[in-house]
């Protein structure tokens, strides 16, 4: 099959959920009055957008794998960006802790379940993941910087 029947594939189901989209907003907008069929419109509408974050997730991963595999070279950066963002992750991990923060509020979420040892090291895991990853963005913007001034 050509690319151009996949973009005419590709544009017919972008108009479809679109266009599901739109009437999903209508029904809202038409339920603002009536408390349960709103409850009811806003439960469709985000079982929708569930639906469209899981086709975009989808897309990302088949479209990836796919430039992966036929585009020579990429595989290799592909399997070294993964692996580079597993360590980083791992190293994050490493340092977190299972120490429950003392904040406002803490006793309560602590008292129904919501606030445990393993949910702070995985917050503690995603903050120090966003912070080495930052580390690691300005660095290579200062990096390829400085290389630029220096190279003239």
């Amino acid at each position: 099959m050509s690319s151009n029947k996949y973009l005419k594939y590709l544009n017919i189901s972008l108009l479809v959920m679109f266009a599901i989209s739109v009437v999903l907003i209508f029904l809202v907008v038409k339920d603002s009055n009536d408390n349960v069929k709103l409850d009811s419109s806003l439960d469709t509408n985000f079982y929708w957008a569930y639906f469209l974050f899981l086709v975009a997730v989808a897309g990302i991963i088949i479209f990836s794998v796919y430039q992966a595999v036929t585009v020579k070279g990429d595989s290799k950066k592909m399997i070294i960006s993964v692996v580079g963002l597993v360590v980083v992750v791992l190293i994050a991990y490493m340092m977190s802790s299972t120490e429950i923060p003392q904040f406002y509020g803490t006793k309560a979420l602590v008292a129904d379940g919501t606030l445990t040892p393993r949910t702070a090291q995985m917050t503690d895991t995603g903050l120090y993941t966003s912070y080495i990853l930052a580390l690691i963005t300005v660095c290579a913007l200062l990096y390829t910087s400085l290389s630029k001034i220096w190279s003239k």
